[in-house]
Formats: C-alpha cells, sequence, structure tokens
C-alpha cells in the first residue's frame, strides 16, 4: 500500500510549517487521495484524519519500502502541495531537503 506511505509523508509535509492551509493544501491532499488506486473509499475517509494533527512520520521508516517510481511521485506530490499555497516556508524547504536526502540513500 505505497499510497497509504505516500499519504503519511505528504501529510507530514504540509504540516511542515505548523498549519495546513484549509483549502489549498487539504485539497491537495484530498486530490492525492483520489487518485491513489490501492485504497478502498473507507481507506481514504480515514486517511484524511491525518490532516486533523501534525502526524508523526519518521522519514527513515516511510520511504524504506518504496518503489523507485513510488519515490519520484512522491517528491512531486510533495512539491506540488507546499507550493500550492503560493509560498514554501523556510520550514517547509527544509523539510522537503531532508526528504530528497532520504530518498537518495
Amino acid at each position: 500500500m505505497e499510497s497509504l506511505q505516500i499519504a503519511r509523508i505528504l501529510a507530514a509535509a504540509i504540516w511542515a510549517d505548523g498549519t495546513v492551509h484549509p483549502k489549498k493544501e487539504a485539497e491537495a491532499f484530498r486530490r492525492y487521495l483520489e487518485r491513489a488506486r490501492d485504497l478502498t473509499r473507507d481507506a481514504k475517509l480515514a486517511t484524511m484524519a491525518l490532516l486533523d494533527k501534525r502526524p508523526d512520520v519518521d522519514l527513515t521508516e516511510a520511504t524504506r519500502d518504496l518503489s523507485d517510481e513510488a519515490r519520484r511521485r512522491v517528491i512531486d506530490e510533495v512539491q506540488y502541495a507546499l507550493a500550492i499555497d503560493g509560498s514554501v516556508s523556510v520550514e517547509e524547504e527544509a523539510w522537503l531537503k531532508r526528504l530528497r536526502a532520504q530518498l537518495l540513500v
């Protein structure tokens, strides 16, 4: 279930600056879940709860079993979600940098 792993990473990235833009970032997250073919409707609804509070995500653990394709996809999804509100904060940029470093291991 790579989509769930990616969703956890995406939610953590969105929360990197301490807030979730209720329309833009939350909508980007919803759109990602809509495209996730390996999650059931109920799983998608439950996964939306990741936006209710900052998820505790260990990047080493979260990225360990991702396929090469999923590693590329997670970077694209995170970059899109972080930029959608019109600005990428210092905290978000630092989080993205840590993610990239982890995925290159």
